[in-house]
């Protein structure tokens, strides 16, 4: 409720640390109930404090140690992607907290957290479209796109939150949601976090502050969700998915249909064999988890039935971005894990040509490189940095004589669409799915995968 969490505010001393998108929503809802205090606002970038300037209320801290003003504030609110790891260490902070914790603390509304390493904004976006559909008010607010500051003012304590996590935003939780949802645990973003262990953790606290009443849907099949169970056993309500083996409640396959169980009733929801946009293995479990919170929220099937149809996905995953010179282009510019780009290519038949390679996080590619060797992919062009990492393994597997692939390392995204021009396959498939991050040439991976799109039709970029 938002005057509790004003007046758990008004007398402490606030930094808020970084000024992109959340940070700016973060100062605009704080000055609008607290038009009087003296904020810190701290961002490396000057320019982006530059609409701050006038006002003298505000403390601003700027340049490549903006961090250290960590230690001259009670209550930080930090934007995601601010590490605070090797600054943090060793040295007394105020308390570290964010958008997503104080919304989870102080708010009424019931929420849904969806998190996992891939596939958070598909199902997040899938189960927002069928709780529409059931329900007055819903909203799908965090990773997503939308600050939930932004929204805060209009819910009401009827008002459904669907809310998706990432790690950035999970890492000093306090509380978590009514309905937290796992997907999958891979090793990502360990730039970030540091290791493995950490970056899993901080995902662990989707659940780790659950209370008795709460839900808890994870995949019974993924071996890493596996190893940290024990976190929240006695607390939450369990419901599982599997792709391989009936679960005592939650979604499961049989012959072609997902089927969901509780408390040993068990009914058919969704057949496979109907028509949906969503392709590949992966978007099963996706559907299956999404199932999973509609029933818990007693969705009718007809319903779930009926958007899971009309439910298109979002762009930059396994987005068709159309035939050009006899070759069908995918964009998958969302992938930037090896897991994922091998999810695409199980997901598509006769992939010609994979455009790889981005930042270079530390993540190993020889799953990726065996799956390759193993497949019908004839051409492989390999973009900066991971490109080469990606060609040099797969050489150290075969060695270059054994090797059936065509490679094409190339300095660019422009270099790349050329090449697979010239060298598709007609009546195939040229898909971009990077298995790596995009920062460092692109904002993003969605500026990378509309600079794709737009070099594939011949645009100006």
């Amino acid at each position: 409720m938002i005057p509790s969490l004003i007046n758990y505010l008004k007398n402490k001393q606030i930094l808020i640390l970084g000024f992109g998108k959340e940070g700016k929503s973060t100062y605009q809802f704080l000055r609008a109930h607290l038009p009087s205090k003296q904020f810190g606002i701290a961002d490396r970038n000057s320019a982006a404090l530059d609409v701050l300037r006038e006002n003298d209320r505000n403390r601003l801290i700027t340049g490549d140690d903006y961090l250290t003003a960590i230690h001259d504030y009670d209550l930080i609110i930090k934007s995601p992607g601010i590490s605070l790891r090797a600054i943090c260490r060793g040295k007394a902070v105020g308390e570290i907290t964010s958008q997503t914790d104080l919304f989870l603390r102080f708010s009424r509304q019931k929420v849904i957290g969806i998190t996992g390493t891939k596939g958070k904004s598909t199902t997040a976006s899938l189960i927002f479209q069928i709780l529409k559909s059931a329900f007055e008010d819903v909203a799908l607010v965090g990773n997503i796109g939308t600050p939930t500051f932004d929204k805060w003012e209009a819910f009401t304590e009827k008002t459904i939150v669907v809310y998706e996590l990432s790690s950035y935003q999970l890492e000093y939780l306090q509380k978590s949601p009514h309905i937290a949802v796992l997907l999958n645990l891979f090793s990502e973003h360990l730039d970030h976090h540091g290791t493995e262990d950490a970056y899993w953790r901080a995902k662990l606290n989707v659940l780790r502050h659950q209370q008795a009443g709460d839900y808890f849907v994870f995949h019974a099949d993924d071996p890493v969700t596996q190893r940290y169970l024990s976190q929240a056993i006695g607390v939450p309500r369990f419901y599982a998915f599997s792709r391989s083996a009936a679960v005592p409640n939650g979604c499961s396959v049989s012959g072609e249909q997902i089927c969901f169980r509780k408390n040993d009733a068990a009914e058919n929801v969704y057949n496979l064999t109907e028509k949906r946009f969503l392709m590949g293995e992966h978007n099963v479990l996706n559907m299956m988890a999404a199932i999973t919170v509609a029933k818990i929220l007693d969705v009718e099937n007809s319903v779930i039935r009926q958007e899971i149809g009309k439910f298109r996905g979002l762009p930059h995953r396994l987005e068709y971005v159309g035939e050009y010179e006899g070759i069908h282009f995918y964009n998958d510019s969302i992938s930037t894990i090896p897991e994922t780009t091998i999810a695409a290519l199980e997901a598509l038949e006769d992939v010609d040509t994979l455009i790889v390679g981005g930042l270079d996080r530390g993540v190993s590619y020889h799953q990726l490189c065996v799956f390759l060797l193993n497949s019908s992919v004839r051409n492989i062009i390999l973009l900066p940095d991971t490109g080469a990492k990606i060609w040099s393994t797969i050489l150290n597997i075969v060695g270059e004589q054994g090797c059936q692939l065509r490679s094409f390392p190339v300095p660019s995204l422009p270099h790349a669409v050329e090449i697979a021009k010239a060298e598709t396959t007609p009546g195939k498939i040229c898909l971009l799915s990077p298995a790596a991050a995009s920062y460092g040439r692109f904002k993003n991976f969605e500026e990378r995968g509309e600079t794709f799109v737009k070099l594939v039709r011949g645009d100006d970029v």
